[in-house]
């Protein structure tokens, strides 16, 4: 998964991407001229478990990858080189700031048009790809070609929701139009989760939270998370941390509630491959299919796909090995139109 970090200037974008990612990146708000990634593996119980029962020889966590944009200018906006940064994300997090720093003049705090001035960059950005891409075709369509003007209908549609200040994952979409929006690699119909940046004493964040959440409405994803403590956090050992996190009053850090909340956002769950050789995680959307699950391991597993075999992790566990999970009769076959489930654990059976 590859998450874009998006936000005001000084909101706190650089020093949350280092709390999530343990990196040192500069937070000394001059203009950076690089873009900061980091990746981390996704913390799993189930892992843990499942890897102390199989031994295996490898070991693969499913990962997240931070985007944190390098700055085009001195202004508030994003810029169209971070935009560019952030076209193959598969959701932003946008931070927004809920604290006062007045060393930095930044006294006044205004979340909701941080969350419009963002909203509106992305808008703005759709709509000069939309309209670059409908006068292409404008001048192909001449021909007479169905297709062109089919794809031309499309656009205007697209173009129709954007000229109204509204996000294209406001629309529900059709198939033609999701492949437009692939094409294009549009901004506005990508996921969002707001990480209001909290005050150092502020540690409920409930009442930033509510403000985000007066301004978006109740379906959004929104989480409370002080950047300055994460980043002190990333810096300390786990005995360290747990410690501070006590002091401080933190039931969970601020990674595991984002990751928490991308899985939510993003309707993800997660199934196993497990044996001998390697133990893996992978997290797919719900409501994926068998064949599509084995598809994430090798597309000549999916194109060839004959059967799923299929434990469940909590049985696996309650019984503790595979072969009491099949004496017991939990062990099943699916087929080309199972939903994986949350904790499965797979063998597919292929041929190519």
């Amino acid at each position: 998964m590859k998450l874009g970090i998006i936000g005001s200037k000084y909101s706190g974008k650089t020093s949350l991407f280092n709390g999530l990612t343990g990196s040192n990146a500069d937070t000394s708000g001059y203009q950076k001229s690089k873009v900061n990634i980091g990746v981390i593996k996704v913390p799993d119980e189930r892992m843990e478990r499942l890897i102390a029962m199989y031994q295996p020889k490898k070991i693969t966590y499913a990962t997240i990858e931070f985007i944190d944009p390098a700055d085009s200018s001195d202004s508030d906006e994003i810029g169209s080189q971070r935009l560019g940064q952030l076209r193959e994300v598969d959701a932003f997090v946008h931070v927004v700031r809920c604290f006062e720093n007045s060393g930095l003049g930044l006294s006044a705090m205004d979340p909701a048009g941080e969350i419009e001035s963002i909203n509106l960059e992305l808008i703005l950005a759709d709509m000069d790809s939309v309209q670059r891409k409908k006068e292409r075709l404008e001048k192909q369509a001449r021909s007479g070609d169905a297709k062109i003007k089919e794809q031309l209908k499309i656009l205007e549609g697209l173009k129709e929701t954007l000229d109204n200040n509204l996000p294209l994952r406001s629309r529900t979409l059709t198939p033609e139009e999701q492949v437009i929006i692939d094409e294009l690699q549009l901004l506005t119909n990508k996921q969002i989760l707001y990480v209001a940046n909290i005050a150092e004493d502020d540690v409920s964040g409930d009442a930033a939270v509510k403000t985000i959440s007066d301004t978006l409405g109740e379906n959004a994803s929104i989480i409370a998370v002080c950047a300055r403590i994460e980043a002190e956090l990333a810096e300390l050992d786990e005995d360290e941390r747990i410690e501070y996190m006590r002091e401080l009053g933190i039931q969970s850090s601020g990674l595991n509630k984002l990751i928490n909340a991308c899985y939510q956002m993003l309707d993800l769950v997660t199934f196993f491959t497990c044996g001998p050789k390697e133990v893996k995680a992978y997290p797919i959307p719900k409501h994926t299919k068998a064949p599509r699950a084995a598809g994430k391991i090798h597309s000549d597993i999916e194109r060839g796909f004959i059967r799923a075999e299929v434990i469940n992790y909590k049985d696996l566990m309650a019984l503790g090995s595979e072969t009491a999970v099949k004496e017991k009769g939990l062990f099943r076959v699916e087929g080309k139109e199972y939903d994986v489930q949350d904790g499965d654990t797979f063998c597919f059976r292929f041929n190519v």
